[in-house]
């Protein structure tokens, strides 16, 4: 067997962001029966990180070019991402990512309760840390013990945004502070200190920037 066609047929499905363009496997191609499409419709949602595709034969104002890499024959193909890594902050680090593992993410498909939210698209890629599903605030056993980035929320408004090194420590303590104040929260595990900081800080910022004040759980000097 010729090596390309090993490599072809053993990788993993997964969406890899490369330097301009998003790669996505040869089984990943196949999975999904991409093979035939030559553009694809993409969309942004950046509070839950996430890129949204829809692939097409034909193409048109704003849709991109879904093309294959012949000169391999690997089966795999890729989505120019140039213009969109420069314009979301959160998906310009993927291109200067040395570890490989680092820039693999799965391929999933739009639930179909969601299809009224996003009924242009099909498929989505979650980059970076994934939301846990909201969690009852009052039952501590849904309280993680891994370190990461939690929203305190009242009524679905996000009432606090913090970080910690261990989950269920610190929303006891919140228990004890906000009773009353608070009835469901979110979480993403993020096991990295700098990261953890980092990512508070751009939830502070996407908050700030969209309601004009941090939570108001948070220190408002914060």
């Amino acid at each position: 067997m010729p090596i390309e066609d090993y490599y072809s047929k053993s990788e993993s499905a997964n969406v890899t962001f490369g330097p301009k363009q998003l790669r996505f496997s040869a089984a990943l191609v196949k999975k999904y029966d991409l093979s035939n499409y030559k553009h694809a419709r993409i969309g942004i949602d950046s509070e839950l990180r996430r890129i949204y595709f829809a692939f097409q034969e034909s193409g048109g104002p704003g849709i991109a070019k879904f093309w294959g890499r012949a000169e391999k024959k690997s089966g795999s193909k890729n989505i120019a991402m140039g213009s969109i890594y420069s314009d979301y902050d959160w998906l310009a680090p993927m291109q200067k990512e040395k570890d490989p593992a680092k820039r693999q993410f799965e391929l999933e498909v739009i639930d179909p309760l969601d299809t009224e939210i996003y009924p242009k698209y099909k498929y989505f890629v979650t980059v970076g840390y994934a939301w846990a599903p909201d969690r009852n605030f009052h039952d501590e056993s849904n309280y993680p013990e891994e370190p990461g980035v939690y929203r305190l929320k009242k009524d679905g408004e996000v009432v606090r945004i913090g970080e910690t090194n261990n989950l269920s420590r610190r929303l006891k303590d919140h228990l004890k502070d906000f009773h009353g104040e608070v009835d469901t929260f979110d979480f993403e595990i993020v096991a990295n200190d700098e990261e953890r900081k980092a990512e508070q800080k751009r939830l502070f910022e996407t908050f700030r920037a969209n309601v004009g004040r941090l939570p108001k759980l948070n220190p408002q000097a914060s």
